[in-house]
């Protein structure tokens, strides 16, 4: 490791005064100037990236650090199926996480034990919130049709619960989907650039077996094993985007 960081400071003392290097922490926690021309772009493979000794800046990250003691559940209930989407070019950007398709109405439940906060709704996003559990870790929901009624700022959730319900809201397509990221407390301070490949973490986590709430009717069509989910909250028809906000607030508490 220590050859590596040597080569990347080399590299970045016979770049001089390049106007077009990046910056990427190195493993004394300085940072290194390197080269874009050795900097892999956003939307390459995060495999094909070169290999670092912390996190980068501006492109697909390759730690996927521990999110601790958990327990951590799927964020999906029922039948889906997982587009591993994480680091695709946007053309101006990367996607920061992944897009885990079902039906509308499909249930969303809390990845962990923790709070929501910054609920609301993006043009981009649709209606979306963040969760953070209780080691720090912040998880990102977006494109819902609707929130549960239990659903609002500062709210305390159990690891299960059900927060919302799958929809298209956002701008991104018409596919039902839930777009889902993950920000470790370890890289938060590198705001939305601390998004990691949710990948390996969601194919880890338990999925549920069964729902506890009553039935009522409503919410079609329905998983395997349930006949209805709790009536969903009221519908934010609008709001001012607090994504960046949202992240803000996290790094400050």
């Amino acid at each position: 490791m220590a050859r590596i960081a040597a080569f990347a400071l080399a590299l970045a003392l016979v770049a001089g005064s390049d106007a077009g290097a990046e910056v990427v922490p190195g493993d004394s926690g300085r940072a290194i100037h390197v080269p874009k021309s050795v900097v892999a772009m956003p939307g390459d493979r995060p495999q094909l990236l070169p290999k670092s000794l912390g996190p980068l800046v501006g492109v697909p990250q390759l730690v996927t650090p521990p999110l601790g003691q958990g327990p951590f559940v799927y964020p999906v209930y029922g039948d889906a199926t997982l587009a591993a989407s994480y680091g695709a070019d946007t053309g101006s950007s990367f996607v920061r996480g992944d897009d885990i398709e079902g039906v509308l109405g499909q249930p969303l439940v809390a990845a962990a034990a923790g709070t929501v906060f910054s609920v609301g709704w993006t043009r981009a996003t649709g209606n979306r919130l963040w969760l953070r559990d209780h080691q720090g870790n912040l998880f990102y929901y977006s494109d819902l049709a609707e929130f549960s009624q239990a659903v609002r700022n500062g709210v305390h959730v159990r690891a299960g619960e059900v927060i919302g319900f799958m929809g298209n809201t956002g701008s991104d397509g018409t596919a039902m989907h839930l777009h889902f990221e993950v920000h470790p407390v370890s890289l938060i301070y590198l705001g939305e650039n601390g998004a990691v490949d949710p990948t390996s973490y969601l194919e880890s986590w338990r999925h549920l077996a069964s729902l506890p709430f009553p039935v009522t009717a409503g919410w079609a069509p329905s998983p395997p094993g349930l006949v209805k989910a709790p009536e969903p909250g009221a519908l934010l028809l609008g709001s001012t985007d607090i994504a960046t906000g949202g992240l803000g607030v996290a790094k400050r508490s």
